[in-house]
């Protein structure tokens, strides 16, 4: 759509231009000096007028935007029919897989296991929790730009949409739980098909799952 946008723009500025450089031709045969010199101003009057003309008509929006929706009232009205399901977890011990970033404006990408309190391991891959995860690093609990360090903690919630299975709402309760890192990314240091984010993991035990990656990919 944008191309034709721009050929039917192109094409106007032209079919423009082509006319008023006959019309000066006509003037040019009448041999009056005057005449020619008011037909040049007159014909760059008119091109800079069909360049704010074609300015204007080709870059209005194709449809109307539609308005700011206020996120909380989304949020509580998929609630309200029924698009949502909130989970409470119980972790208590974390692995994060880490890559950083080079680049100062793009946050390191993370993963996280957690090991829940029924040994099984909850499986993290997303933005939503990249702005809460306590690093020891920082002096305070809080970071740069003032969003409080409060995960991995003991006790958290996950609102995600049904269809989309997008997170909509992460919110942090009890206290912070110690973790370990890994500086790689977690396809990196995992054998087998990739889980996908929310996935309950069974099958291995936290420390059996904590040896071998740590026996790997661990600091020598």
């Amino acid at each position: 759509m944008e191309t034709v946008r721009v050929w039917l723009a192109g094409l106007f500025v032209f079919v423009g231009i082509t006319l008023a450089g006959l019309l000066l031709v006509k003037v040019m045969e009448r041999g009056s000096s005057l005449l020619f010199i008011l037909a040049i101003l007159a014909l760059t009057v008119f091109i800079c007028i069909l360049g704010l003309v074609a300015t204007a008509l080709f870059n209005m929006p194709l449809t109307k935007s539609a308005p700011p929706v206020d996120y909380a009232l989304q949020v509580r009205e998929w609630e309200q029919q029924g698009l949502l399901t909130a989970t409470d977890f119980h972790a208590t011990r974390a692995i994060r897989f880490v890559e950083e970033s080079t680049d100062e404006d793009v946050d390191d990408e993370q993963w996280l296991l957690l090991e829940l309190d029924d040994k099984s391991i909850l499986f993290l891959n997303g933005d939503y929790f990249h702005d809460a995860v306590y690093d020891e690093d920082y002096s305070s609990d809080e970071d740069s730009s003032g969003i409080g360090r409060s995960f991995p903690c003991t006790d958290f919630s996950i609102n995600r949409h049904n269809a989309a299975n997008y997170v909509v709402e992460f919110l942090c309760r009890g206290q912070l739980i110690p973790y370990e890192t890994l500086p790689f990314t977690f396809n990196e240091c995992w054998i087998g098909p990739i889980p996908k984010d929310g996935d309950i993991l069974t099958g291995r035990s936290f420390d059996e799952l904590r040896e071998n990656l740590f026996t790997q990919f661990g600091p020598e």
